[in-house]
């Protein structure tokens, strides 16, 4: 009989579980943070969102995302979150933060510059878009065969689920952050791009 010093020895899901890890607590963040939003108020977390115009409020690329206007909104994005967040995470932590920090970045950008004198916009939109533009990005420029079919399996099983409401929403239309959207996207295109150059480089 053997024994392993480990008191958790590895198994062949334990690197996938941890790979969601991330996804999973931002999304309990998400419903942490709405419960919050409803017991101050907007008084109390309006000053969290990215106002236009405003560069000194673009730290708030980090707490925006995270404010929904409804509950709605918080499950739609709940949903598309789910979906997408956990697609990019499973290449592991590191893709999955930077697609995120990028895409909340640009996504920001985007908003400051382009939004609406006097409006705020709140939202995991911009990021979800941000997974969304790495991931169709990525299945075209992946040169790795076997990854290459499964990226393009995993932007089907997207279009399939949502059909053309992806490209809609990088257009305007109502109240609809479509700056957030565009801007997210271009930000995980870019990481998709870099990255599979930096890996060209490296094979």
């Amino acid at each position: 009989m053997t024994y392993s010093s480990d008191p958790y020895p590895a198994t062949p899901r334990t690197p996938w579980a941890r790979r969601l890890i991330a996804p999973a607590a931002i999304i309990v963040a998400m419903w942490v943070v709405y419960i919050v939003q409803v017991i101050v108020g907007p008084a109390g977390w309006r000053h969290l969102g990215l106002p236009a115009g405003q560069w000194d409020h673009l730290w708030a690329v980090v707490t925006s995302p995270f404010l929904h206007g409804g509950i709605l909104h918080l499950i739609n994005n709940t949903i598309a979150f789910l979906w997408l967040g956990m697609l990019t995470a499973v290449e592991g932590p590191r893709r999955f933060w930077l697609v995120t920090a990028i895409s909340a970045l640009t996504a920001g950008i985007g908003v400051i510059a382009l939004s609406a004198p006097g409006s705020v916009t709140i939202g995991m939109s911009g990021v979800i878009f941000g997974y969304f533009g790495y991931l169709l990005v990525a299945a075209f420029v992946e040169q790795n065969r076997r990854q290459k079919v499964a990226r393009i399996a995993a932007v089907t099983v997207i279009f399939l689920w949502w059909g053309t409401s992806f490209f809609a929403g990088l257009f305007p239309r109502g109240t609809m952050s479509w700056q957030a959207h565009l801007f997210g996207a271009i930000g995980g295109a870019i990481v998709a791009v870099v990255a599979q150059r930096k890996e060209a480089r490296g094979a």
